[in-house]
């Protein structure tokens, strides 16, 4: 997964698509259409993935800049392992935590009605 990254920090297309596997393997370069400038790789978790997997999956959540504006791809992906090399076979998307109310602020009031700051409250 951190050298797939590296390999969109660099635009090197031809480790990505070397990297993608086959069935799944898109036929334009990766970075053909691409002002994204990336930022950081924060891997949240694996599952499987070691030297003697054939599968794997890596959850992450990856910080570009496209067009100067700052976004967030958060993404389980999924690996096979075939001929001693891992593959990269597709991912999916995280859906973005919506919350129904506002969020509370630490000195905000207090929304169980005590008259408190929310830190000083329920927020401890």
């Amino acid at each position: 997964m951190r050298s797939r990254y590296s390999a969109y920090y660099f635009q090197n297309d031809k480790y990505l698509l070397d990297t993608w596997y086959p069935k799944t393997r898109p036929k334009a370069n990766p970075s053909d259409d691409d002002n994204t400038t990336w930022k950081n790789l924060e891997i949240l978790r694996t599952e499987e993935g070691q030297k003697n997997d054939s599968n794997g999956i890596v959850e992450f959540i990856a910080t570009c800049d496209v067009k100067g504006v700052t976004s967030h791809i958060h993404e389980t992906s999924q690996f096979v392992h075939e001929n001693d090399h891992w593959y990269y076979i597709d991912g999916k998307g995280q859906k973005p935590v919506r919350r129904d109310t506002p969020k509370v602020g630490r000195n905000d009031p207090c929304p169980c009605g005590s008259n408190k700051k929310y830190k000083k409250c329920c927020g401890r």
